[in-house]
């Protein structure tokens, strides 16, 4: 959630699980996902949270590290 945050991502839910939703203004989800996924740099979802279109991510494994989450936000930066 800092990461994105400090990135430009607006934060639009809040809960102590390790899902997050955000989006960013302008942001086209499909048109984004679909990049995301071409280039398979991870997997993400569509969602709506009050009625604002965003991106929804879930980080799982316990061995996911914060260089591999700033690797995702640089690669995602180079999308949208």
């Amino acid at each position: 959630r800092k990461r994105l945050t400090e990135t430009g991502w607006p934060i639009l839910n809040t809960t102590p699980l390790p899902l997050v939703c955000f989006t960013r203004d302008g942001l086209d989800p499909d048109r984004f996902l679909r990049e995301l996924h071409r280039r398979q740099i991870a997997w993400m979802s569509r969602v709506s949270v009050n009625g604002r279109a965003a991106l929804r991510a879930c980080i799982t494994s316990y061995r996911t590290t914060e260089k591999e989450i700033d690797l995702v936000i640089a690669e995602m930066a180079r999308i949208s």
